[in-house]
């Protein structure tokens, strides 16, 4: 045993944009400090493409990332964005698979990096849908903890409240501007 808790086995949700490229860091910080080293088989944390549509450039972004951060790169759940619904209510209801595909497959966490800047502000009704979307599907697919056997999960939303200039600086700080 490392005297660290272990993370919980974590799915990051990436658009291959900067607050992915946050949350790919974020958990590879958490492994570190829990002293569990790249590909072992405690490292059973990955990244899975979250994008209505996803162009060349972003895929290549959430390839890179997963492995620098030495995380197992998923194929998209299928049928994620294949809603006729837009807006919030898409974005819901592909979060909502997301969660039930990450469940299925045995992780208590799900990271989505969504974040409410506008600009270089912030708008409070996006935190507000980001925060309350994020604890309320974490708790709807609870509910079927008997099915998928995970009545822990959650979605954690780190970054909902930082705008894109706090991102950007995390970036530098952290060093890791030639991975954006």
């Amino acid at each position: 045993m490392n005297g660290f808790s272990t993370p919980p086995r974590t799915l990051v949700l990436s658009d291959g944009g900067t607050a992915s490229l946050l949350a790919c860091a974020f958990v590879r910080e958490e492994l570190t400090v829990a002293a569990i080293p790249p590909g072992g088989e405690e490292n059973d944390c990955a990244v899975m493409p979250f994008a209505d549509e996803l162009t060349g450039p972003g895929a290549d972004s959430i390839s890179s990332h997963a492995e620098r951060f030495a995380l197992r790169l998923l194929e998209p759940a299928a049928g994620l964005f294949d809603s006729t619904a837009t807006g919030h209510e898409k974005e819901v209801r592909a979060l909502l698979a997301a969660t039930y595909f990450a469940a299925g497959h045995g992780y208590a966490r799900v990271l989505w990096p969504a974040s409410a800047a506008v600009g270089e502000g912030l708008s409070l009704d996006r935190i507000a849908q980001i925060t309350d979307a994020a604890l309320l599907v974490g708790r709807l697919v609870a509910l079927d903890a008997s099915t998928h056997g995970v009545p822990s999960i959650h979605v954690h939303t780190p970054f909902a409240d930082l705008t894109t200039a706090q991102m950007r600086e995390l970036v530098e700080d952290m060093g890791l501007a030639a991975a954006a």
